[in-house]
This record gives C-alpha cells, sequence and structure tokens, in this order.
C-alpha cells in the first residue's frame, strides 16, 4: 500500500501520467516521492504532471545477474532520463534495441507492465512513439 504522501504519484500511474512533486519554499522538482523536500527539507510540497518528454542520460542493458524477480526479462536496458520538467529518474527503455540507443536522445513516456507486476513508467525513443512503432516489451 502507497503511503499518503505518494498517492497523487500512483494515482497518475493508474491514469497514464507521470506526477513529480515540486517544493513550494525552494522550487526543486524531485522524483520519487518523499515526505520533505531533497534539497532544503521543506514539507511543502505539490504535485505536478510531468509532459513525458526528455531525454536518455545514460543506459545500461542487463544481461545476466539480474534480481531473481527480473531473471526472465533478461535483457532489459535500465536509463537515467532527464525529463523537460526538471528531474531525473531511473526508469525502464523499451521498444528498442541497444544498438539504437544513444545518450541525449529524446525520449517519450509509456506505461508498460512486465508479467503479472505492476503497471510502471518506461521511456522509449521518441522517434518510435511518433512513428507509432511496437513498444511491446
Amino acid at each position: 500500500m502507497a503511503q499518503d504522501y505518494a498517492a497523487p504519484y500512483f494515482e497518475g500511474i493508474e491514469q497514464g501520467e507521470l506526477r513529480a512533486q515540486r517544493c513550494t519554499a525552494c522550487g526543486n522538482a524531485q522524483l520519487h516521492p518523499r515526505r520533505r523536500c531533497a534539497e532544503c527539507g521543506s514539507k511543502e510540497l505539490t504535485y505536478f504532471t510531468t509532459n513525458g518528454q526528455g531525454t536518455l542520460y545514460t543506459f545500461a542493458t542487463i544481461y545476466r545477474s539480474a534480481p531473481s524477480a527480473f531473471i526472465d526479462q533478461v535483457p532489459y536496458t535500465l536509463g537515467v532520463v532527464t525529463l523537460e520538467d526538471d528531474v531525473r529518474m531511473l526508469t525502464r527503455i523499451v521498444g528498442a534495441e541497444d544498438a539504437d540507443l544513444h545518450c541525449d536522445m529524446p525520449v517519450h513516456l509509456t506505461m508498460s507492465s512486465f508479467g503479472e507486476g505492476p503497471t510502471l513508467p518506461c521511456f522509449t525513443p521518441a522517434t518510435l512513439a511518433s512513428d507509432g512503432g511496437s513498444l511491446d516489451e
């Protein structure tokens, strides 16, 4: 069960949105949900819906030695995405081969489920999202 302070984040995921927090005291934007601002410690946090656009900061493809819950999903790609909304997040990169990825490429939010797990915010290259390419993992 989600903590009360994180409920808007999970409600957004259910609605296909990625929500982040913004501190009204210092203006810092942050992802994942926290009780306090990671920058100034204030409790004055509000949620906003990101635009789902960003760039791939870095990435790595996992081929083996994955945690047991993910072993049947190898290979898979993890990336750090810098959103246009001024936050970074560690996420799955889906719908593209490793050779097609490069740092600083535009990416777009998509929601994906893996096996019987929950729906998660993931990203795919923006060219695939705009071309209508398949996002199946």
